[in-house]
């Protein structure tokens, strides 16, 4: 993992003990990169995490300003695989049974 992924990674553990979440552009912010650059090392923590790892999803605790979710929810597949549909009651049954997982984890 990249030293900024790392960083990141380390960011979202506190965020998660916290049981909170974090912008996108707060967490850009944290780790010193543009906002549109950040999803480079939230799929890299994702890969890493999620797919070899096995353990729950913790880029879901990164979100949109204003709003309580982020753009994907790959539910383990590959990265950015299903974009997350907030009004599809499913979907956010889903991803808030999953962010609930990641604060279990990471507690």
């Amino acid at each position: 993992m990249s030293p900024k992924s790392q960083q990141c990674l380390n960011i979202l553990i506190g965020i998660s003990k916290n049981k909170s979440t974090i912008t996108y552009g707060d967490l850009a912010k944290q780790i010193g990169v543009a906002a549109q650059g950040i999803g480079r090392f939230l799929n890299e923590i994702y890969s890493d995490i999620t797919i070899n790892q096995q353990l729950p999803d913790i880029t879901l605790l990164a979100v949109y300003s204003k709003k309580t979710y982020g753009l994907y929810n790959s539910a383990g597949g590959t990265a950015q695989s299903i974009v997350f549909d907030p009004n599809e009651p499913v979907q956010m049954a889903q991803y808030l049974s999953d962010r609930q997982k990641v604060y279990a984890q990471w507690p």
